[in-house]
């Protein structure tokens, strides 16, 4: 953290440095994996992992989303901070509110604590899941998201896809389910996924 590290017009502001990493997004690399089922479910275990991390840290990043989410050498990093939430900043509103398709739909600038990443967790691990399973689902909904949009979660009934990944198994029924009520209940209330589930596989 540099207090003074940039100038503009003349005034002094603080900039933060970070490590460089090196890596494609989240999208870009399961677009090259969609062939391989077994590199999805183990990226679904490289999430619980991270997510536990930040909640053993008391930390939220405020913003998850594909782009914000970088593939190194198969394990998952975190950029692009501005939303972050850590536990001194309790008491303080969001500077943003994340990327819609990924978001709570009643989610505003109030919600920020340390439960702010537990709905765009569930999108993105509901959406690993399904697509090492059903690969085709990319094609079909893939574009600025990974699978789910805005439209999904306030329109349920209308949503193919909710009913597409339900149709795939027991396990994704169960999943799409805790998805889908809690787009409909208070952003607070909003289950952690690492209570819902726990990593499964060790691939190396």
């Amino acid at each position: 953290y540099a207090p003074e590290g940039i100038l503009v017009g003349g005034n002094r502001f603080p900039i933060l440095f970070m490590n460089w990493i090196e890596g494609p997004t989240l999208d870009l690399y399961i677009g090259e994996m969609l062939q391989r089922p077994h590199v999805l479910l183990h990226l679904a275990d490289e999430w619980l992992r991270l997510l536990n991390a930040l909640r053993a840290s008391g930390v939220a990043h405020g913003d998850l989303q594909h782009g914000n989410i970088i593939v190194e050498h198969g394990q998952l990093r975190l950029v692009d901070h501005d939303g972050i939430f850590v536990p001194r900043m309790e008491g303080w509103i969001a500077s943003e509110v994340g990327h819609q398709h990924y978001q709570h739909p009643r989610r505003d600038a109030q919600h920020f604590d340390e439960k702010l990443d537990r709905f765009s967790s569930l999108v993105i691990y509901l959406s690993l899941l399904a697509l090492a399973e059903h690969p085709g689902l990319w094609e079909e909904y893939h574009d600025e998201n990974l699978l789910f949009t805005k439209t999904d979660f306030a329109n349920q009934e209308s949503s193919t896809l909710f009913k597409k990944i339900r149709e795939i198994g027991p396990e994704h029924a169960r999943r799409t389910d805790a998805l889908a009520g809690a787009a409909v209940g208070p952003p607070d209330e909003v289950p952690s996924l690492l209570d819902l589930v726990q990593a499964k596989t060790s691939l190396p």
